[in-house]
């Protein structure tokens, strides 16, 4: 599947265009570890508008998430600590709530390996924290080391279901931190798209604008900040074993062929 954000927009633009009064909202799906708390700052900060964990009413909350941001469901909250806004919409509705629609959607993708990278050092430095209720088993003390690295990825990976064999409560395994991104764009029983926008994460600064034009949206990126967890990595995919090289590509393939991202080869 080749993805071309310019080209949808204007098809889209063309579409709406054709029609008088159409007032179809656009709300982001947030794949997890592809920039998505930035993204529900700009939209509840400079928009006003509930994207990702602020369209859901739930606890803990986000201090930007308050009433009348929330949105689903209204009379009740969702069970404490699930990240529902982590789950594919083509698992909805659950619990009778819908949020995903008679709206469209967009989301970020991102290279794999950087994705899973990205992960290791989120839970390996940020979650070790005593504050946080979902720690994750992580030697700190091994972080640098590239066998490690390898040992934690295939672990954590090896312990998440395939697709193919997943329901909605399977996805929320570590929050679905470890489910395909493609997953999230188009449904897994029916390969049937789902996300009408999928955006590129190395290119969001150039992508992320036209789209937010495209429907009035008043929402700009901020400027990048340096991402002082990114400086600090030793490791990369260049350090990654064939067999850990192997399990990512099995497991996430469709990912490489949505991004049109370059494999690892094994020996």
């Amino acid at each position: 599947m080749s993805i071309n954000l310019q080209q949808e927009i204007q098809k889209s633009k063309d579409y709406v265009n054709s029609i008088k009064d159409t007032k179809r909202n656009l709300i982001f799906v947030h794949i997890p570890k592809t920039a998505g708390s930035t993204i529900e700052d700009v939209g509840a900060k400079q928009a006003k508008l509930s994207w990702g964990s602020c369209r859901f009413n739930h606890r803990p909350k986000r201090a930007l998430c308050k009433k009348p941001i929330m949105l689903y469901p209204n009379e009740f909250e969702w069970p404490m600590k699930v990240g529902y806004w982590h789950i594919p919409p083509y698992y909805f509705p659950l619990m009778g709530s819908n949020p995903y629609k008679n709206v469209d959607l967009f989301a970020i993708i991102r290279d794999p390996f950087e994705r899973l990278l990205s992960e290791f050092y989120y839970v390996c430095r940020k979650k070790l924290k005593p504050q946080y209720w979902d720690i994750i088993d992580c030697n700190r003390t091994r972080v640098h080391e590239p066998e490690y690295l390898n040992y934690w990825l295939r672990r954590e990976i090896n312990n998440s279901k395939p697709s193919l064999q997943v329901t909605a409560s399977d996805l929320l395994f570590r929050n679905g931190h470890y489910t395909p991104q493609y997953d999230f764009i188009v449904s897994s029983p029916d390969q049937v798209r789902m996300v009408d926008y999928v955006m590129h994460m190395k290119n969001l600064n150039d992508e992320f604008q036209p789209l937010m034009d495209a429907y009035g949206i008043n929402a700009a990126m901020p400027p990048r900040k340096a991402n002082v967890a990114h400086e600090e990595r030793d490791l990369s995919a260049d350090h990654l074993e064939d067999a850990t090289n192997a399990l990512i590509n099995d497991r996430y393939g469709k990912d490489f062929e949505l991004m049109k991202a370059q494999r690892k080869e094994t020996s």
